[in-house]
């Protein structure tokens, strides 16, 4: 048995794991629209009251989150919070043999960095980020 995986080329077509559910169009890459940025596709942004959140708005810098960049290093004190609006970090847990355990993953539904918000200086765990995509981070201050 042949277990290499295969690239096939790209047909548009619909794509169905087992016949008869829901058919979901697979779309070609260049047909893809550009994606407008907004603070308020983080979930917790768009939570806030509209007050709370023009008042956060101007401290709120847009960054890229490219595969295996670290947001924050164990016990390291955090200078950012992190609000992904694409892309998935993960908060791992250190162990003392070197090897590390994703103790969550964090989406546009979260943020990075509660220690800054709890009142710790240092952070527990070390974020690295697992699929890429963008965020807006707001600083400690």
């Amino acid at each position: 048995m042949d277990t290499a995986l295969r690239v096939l080329p790209y047909e548009a077509r619909s794509l169905s794991v087992i016949e008869g559910l829901v058919d979901y169009p697979v779309v070609a890459p260049e047909m893809v629209a550009f994606e407008r940025h907004c603070p308020m596709q983080n979930q917790i942004l768009a939570a806030l009251p509209d007050a709370e959140y023009e008042r956060v708005r101007p401290y709120l810098d847009f960054v890229q989150l490219p595969l295996g960049m670290m947001l924050h290093e164990t016990s390291g004190c955090s200078s950012f919070a992190y609000f992904p609006t694409a892309g998935i970090v993960s908060p791992l847990c250190m162990m003392q043999n070197g090897a590390a355990a994703a103790i969550a993953i964090t989406g546009n539904e979260g943020m990075i960095g509660t220690s800054l918000f709890m009142g710790r200086g240092g952070t527990p765990d070390r974020a690295v980020v697992q699929s890429p995509g963008h965020a807006y981070r707001l600083g400690a201050n």
